[in-house]
């Protein structure tokens, strides 16, 4: 007699459902899969990594299945390199761009202007003097980005040069005069700039007033930066605390040390520099006193007070 069969204990596998036939996905237009590989690199560049930025576009110039890359790409990369001009990265990066460039979209306005902007910040201004010469068509960006480019380059005379080539100088285009005269010393100059503005008919936004402020206060023109103070008034500039910062030193470095106590009286919201400057312009002009007892001020409302043993000096003799 057959012995019956001891029952299993394992669990039974379910049957596998039947395989639906996949249907064949549409290939995604050409235009989608340039924006995928611009996204990609773009997300790099964000994070602040060149080098994951440029493996990208290399991956993307590499493979055979990927599109060439359009005028956005290349932008992208040129604006990580202009971002990280110290990277050993970005000068091979972006001269192997330009080259791309040339090539694929010459004469490209944008393209043109973002390379003079990397190259300004890589300390080669004979190469974006070249590129910005060779363009056929500028925009006021591109003067703009000469000007302020060839000023932190110490080339003020070859920024005045392109200045005097902008057909309709802008606010930001007198700014960038005036603000890398006074940055490179040129104090009596940017003065004239300014007043050259104000016949244009360009009304000075607080950037170029805080540039003048600090021509004023080097060459002690009182007259002027008291009249810059009535303007910062008319614009309603008086609590803005970087122009205050800058009437406080002025009307201190001038002199006139009541002046300055009077606009940091005012100003509700004080920043360290505030502090400092007022303390500095009180002791400079004689009222030590009156230095000591803000200094206490100062650290009873808890402020830090800036260290300027780190430069060798204190506010007064003998500290």
């Amino acid at each position: 007699m057959a012995v019956a069969a001891a029952p299993s204990l394992a669990i039974p596998t379910p049957p596998r459902p039947t395989p639906k036939p996949r249907r064949a996905r549409a290939r995604p237009p050409r235009e989608r899969d340039v924006v995928s590989w611009t996204s990609a690199i773009a997300r790099a560049a964000r994070q602040g990594d060149l080098p994951a930025a440029a493996a990208a576009l290399s991956a993307m110039l590499l493979s055979p299945a990927a599109p060439a890359p359009n005028d956005v790409t290349l932008l992208t990369v040129l604006s990580a390199c202009a971002d990280s001009p110290s990277s050993p990265l970005a000068r091979p990066l972006a001269l192997s761009l330009h080259a791309h460039a040339l090539k694929l979209f010459p004469s490209h306005l944008l393209l043109s202007t973002c390379l003079v902007r990397f190259y300004l910040a890589s300390r080669l201004p004979h190469l974006a003097l070249q590129l910005f010469d060779s363009m056929p068509i500028r925009s006021v960006v591109t003067y703009n980005t000469m000007i302020s480019g060839l000023m932190r380059n110490c080339l003020v005379d070859a920024a005045v040069e392109v200045f005097d080539g902008l057909p309709e100088p802008d606010k930001v285009s007198w700014t960038a005069l005036i603000d890398g005269c006074v940055k490179n010393g040129r104090h009596d100059e940017a003065i004239d700039c300014f007043r050259a503005m104000l016949l244009d008919g360009i009304e000075p936004d607080y950037v170029t007033l805080i540039a003048i402020l600090s021509a004023c206060a080097e060459v002690g023109a009182l007259g002027l930066g008291m009249w810059v103070h009535r303007l910062v008034v008319r614009q309603g500039l008086e609590r803005n605390v970087r122009v205050a910062n800058s009437l406080i030193d002025m009307y201190a470095r001038c002199g006139q040390a009541e002046l300055a106590a009077q606009v940091f009286r005012f100003l509700r919201k004080r920043t360290v520099v505030s502090w400092n400057s007022m303390i500095v312009g009180f002791a400079a002009n004689g009222r030590c006193t009156d230095a000591i007892d803000l200094f206490e001020e100062m650290r009873r409302q808890g402020q830090e007070m800036y260290d300027y043993d780190e430069h060798g000096g204190s506010f007064f003799d003998g500290d």
